[in-house]
């Protein structure tokens, strides 16, 4: 149970430092490093399935598409990130729906059943029910890379 409480704190840590750094490509390393410690709180809460997929679609995909972008697109890294009444109204009110999010959390604590899937019956439902929402993903996907190509290279 420790182990998970360090994992926890870590995660937290490196998505405050995420959100409140000014180079870009420290945060994406930030979200690699969350998404990483996500991972190993599925992990020890006995979701192994999940953990692997959070490494595999966030770390491996999404990370590196951002690292592409960041890449392909110099105007990014030029710009200078400043504080702002905007960011400041947003992270006082992501806080109270934090709050608000736990303090639903705690209360349904005793009334949610949890179902357990093996991996063969999540494979199973993702490519017979859900096949067609997961290829729209995918394409989605496709075509986010291609058209952050494209204005890559208009400039």
């Amino acid at each position: 149970m420790t182990i998970f409480y360090i994992i926890s704190i870590i995660t937290i840590l490196l998505a405050l430092y995420m959100v409140l750094t000014d180079n870009t490509f420290r945060s994406i390393l930030a979200f690699l490093g969350t998404v990483i410690g996500v991972a190993g709180i599925y992990f020890f809460s006995h979701a192994e399935f999940l953990a692997v997929v959070q490494i595999l679609i966030y770390g491996g995909a999404i990370v590196t598409i951002t690292i592409f972008i960041l890449m392909l697109t110099p105007e990014i890294e030029k710009t200078e990130l400043k504080l702002s009444t905007k960011k400041i109204f947003a992270g006082i009110s992501s806080l109270l729906f934090l709050g608000i999010l736990i303090f639903t959390l705690t209360g349904l604590k005793n009334k949610i059943e949890f179902k357990s899937f093996t991996i063969k019956e999540i494979g199973t439902k993702l490519l017979t029910t859900y096949a067609v929402p997961f290829e729209i993903i995918s394409i989605l996907l496709l075509s986010t890379l291609i058209g952050a190509i494209i204005i890559a290279r208009k400039n």
